[in-house]
């Protein structure tokens, strides 16, 4: 699966309304924007990771003299270097992949876990 910048937005606003709609998370309606916002920006963070990481690669690749066809294993070795999951590998970690209810769940549950951490607090 690939992630394409011009689709965060609508990406974010889905995934926020699902978490909403499903009481997953509890957010004030005033405030809704503000979780669209946040994933909005998780998303982002990870596309700029992304083509940081891309350009560490091409450069490693001029700086060898390698050839194009060496840079889908360079790009890799750069990101689980640095602990970043590529493609479907993003979803969780680099050595294992899972399915969307799987990860649709896993949102469920750290927003749940948030919910009673912040209780724990109050």
């Amino acid at each position: 699966m690939r992630l394409y910048s011009g689709k965060v937005k609508v990406i974010a606003s889905e995934i926020a309304r699902e978490l909403i709609n499903s009481e997953a998370i509890e957010v004030e309606k005033q405030n809704e924007h503000e979780v669209v916002l946040d994933i909005e920006s998780i998303l982002k963070e990870y596309l700029r990771t992304d083509r940081e990481i891309s350009s560490e690669a091409r450069d490693i690749m001029e700086a060898r003299r390698l050839n194009y066809s060496k840079f889908g294993r360079i790009k890799r070795d750069i990101a689980k270097k640095r602990n970043f999951g590529l493609g479907e590998d993003a979803i969780h970690s680099p050595n294992e992949s899972y399915g969307i209810f799987n990860y649709l769940k896993g949102i469920e549950t750290i927003t749940m876990f948030y919910k009673h951490y912040a209780a724990l607090k109050a």
